[in-house]
């Protein structure tokens, strides 16, 4: 049976924890998290998840300290094997190569099997990551699934002005490789979907952080962080959910749509990029 975790922080008031002085404001510990409803999880994945839990439990007694899913699988949107990776995040009280060895071939079948994507850490290395990780982490804090052990998620704490640097970091890298890419990618209509899609789903982890850091409110569906975007900054809500739904789909695109929704992208970066530079 997948454990979910219990939020201790359900009714911190975020305006009042964000009227503090951005430049030494942060999240308390977990009071972000929000977590999705097992449930929710494909049932496509509960079965290898459990397995994968129990041969992680046998193999690592001594140093496991916490199993978590996150990432798009976390989020009960309507994930489908094949259509992202299935992220889990792999806590532990040390790693050394010969541990590594003992799990390795596990992963590999697990990733052929359904996509998973580990991301192992000790506790350590955890806590002291939060300052260059700071939006990957908000978002694992806001939307994950705690599939064993400790919910070590929930009791960090996250620089808000570490989430507004590197917010405007990755919008401004966003933007450049957009560009880029098109260059190189403009006349493969396979390629420039393909980067359309991965872009798009960095760019609503970034629009998810904007709205943290502008409004105090975490929308909790792709689909509802674009609809807040819409309302608070002016993007254009029909032609980004046009882009999610392009992620989800297998339907095939003219050549002159997807370049269309390419030069929606940009836009909607871009002045992403222009906003957070602000804040």
């Amino acid at each position: 049976m997948l454990v979910q975790a219990v939020d201790p922080y359900d009714s911190v008031n975020v305006s009042t924890i964000l009227s503090i002085d951005p430049a030494i404001a942060t999240f308390p510990s977990g009071f972000m998290s929000q977590h999705t409803d097992t449930d929710q999880i494909p049932k496509t994945l509960q079965a290898p998840l459990e397995q994968l839990v129990e041969s992680l439990k046998s193999d690592w007694a001594d140093i496991l300290i916490s199993i978590v899913l996150f990432g798009d699988a976390a989020r009960g949107e309507g994930f489908a094997i094949g259509h992202g990776p299935v992220n889990v995040a792999i806590i532990l009280r040390e790693v050394f190569i010969e541990e590594l060895d003992k799990i390795a071939p596990l992963i590999r079948e697990a990733n052929r099997e359904f996509g998973l994507a580990t991301m192992i850490q000790t506790i350590e290395e955890l806590n002291r990551s939060t300052d260059v990780f700071p939006i990957k982490f908000a978002n694992m804090q806001q939307h994950h699934v705690l599939l064993y052990g400790e919910d070590v998620l929930s009791t960090l704490t996250i620089s808000t002005d570490h989430l507004r640097l590197r917010c405007e970091q990755q919008l401004k890298n966003l933007n450049l490789r957009l560009r880029a890419f098109y260059i190189q990618r403009s006349t493969g209509a396979s390629e420039l979907r393909a980067t359309l899609e991965t872009s798009s789903a960095a760019f609503f982890a970034d629009l998810e952080t904007l709205l943290k850091l502008k409004t105090g409110k975490s929308p909790q569906s792709q689909a509802e962080i674009i609809e807040a975007a819409s309302t608070e900054f002016g993007l254009p809500k029909d032609a980004l959910m046009e882009l999610l739904w392009l992620r989800r789909s297998n339907d095939a695109i003219a050549p002159t749509e997807l370049k269309q929704k390419y030069a929606t992208l940009m836009q909607a970066v871009q002045k992403a990029a222009q906003i957070v530079d602000q804040l």
